[in-house]
């Protein structure tokens, strides 16, 4: 799974402009099961945030391997959603294949891509273009999607609605789907583009946990906004994604 790990990771967003480079990749959380959180920049200025399998290893083969020309653009156009078009396609490296859904954001300045290894690993990963800071407070709102990751490989898509006060530096979150919820405010740093948290409340039908949230603003004038979470149980039972626009 790790080559699998580094042709996706070096996927970047069309449209942004610049180099589609990587100058660097971090690992931020590893999970029990080897999978973890990965965060990174592009050398224009795009981030990039992702909750993928084999994160440590993929980690050390995409800052060996910094280049790529594959863009969310590269994928048919399949459907649509409110705020965005759903492309679709496949990859492989010869070794390892996957099935590819992109849900990518109207605004031009966020995408979210979603790997599934049939029978075997996925990880969804959120890009946002270069960013500039804005004053005020703005609303946003977009899709969500959330999986169960012990029981099942499938994202469940719904939708989220967001607040962020760039002047307190705060956001306010709230995401759902048929089965799941995840709520929160976390801290938004305005110089940086993201915001974090690790006190989200994440709901499925007979339970909540605990959450951790890493969030990225894009576009002048913070335009968009991806990013991804995961619970904070041992086993972290659930994790899934974001993307939208103000």
């Amino acid at each position: 799974m790790k080559k699998l790990g580094v042709l996706v990771i070096l996927f970047s967003l069309a449209g942004c402009g610049g180099s589609s480079n990587l100058t660097n990749v971090s690992l931020t959380k590893v999970f029990p099961d080897r999978a973890g959180i990965i965060t990174g920049s592009y050398a224009n200025g795009s981030k990039v945030a992702a909750v993928w399998p084999d994160a440590a290893a993929t980690v050390v083969e995409s800052n060996k391997n910094t280049s790529s020309n594959m863009q969310a653009s590269s994928f048919p156009i399949v459907g649509s959603y409110s705020t965005g078009k759903v492309r679709s396609g496949a990859i492989t490296d010869g070794r390892f294949s996957a099935n590819i859904t992109v849900y990518e954001d109207s605004s031009g300045d966020a995408v979210l891509f979603y790997a599934d290894e049939p029978g075997s690993y996925n990880g969804v990963m959120g890009i946002v273009a270069p960013y500039t800071a804005p004053t005020g407070t703005f609303s946003y709102s977009g899709l969500f999607a959330a999986a169960d990751r012990t029981y099942s490989s499938s994202l469940e898509t719904g939708s989220f609605t967001m607040s962020a006060n760039f002047s307190a530096k705060t956001v306010v979150f709230n995401g759902q789907t048929t089965s799941y919820l995840l709520t929160g405010n976390a801290t938004l740093d305005s110089d940086a583009g993201t915001f974090n948290s690790n006190t989200f409340r994440f709901e499925d039908a007979n339970y909540y946990y605990e959450a951790s949230i890493y969030g990225l603003m894009g576009g002048n004038g913070a335009t968009a906004t991806s990013g991804v979470f995961h619970t904070n149980d041992y086993s972290v039972d659930y994790a899934g994604a974001f993307v939208g626009q103000r």
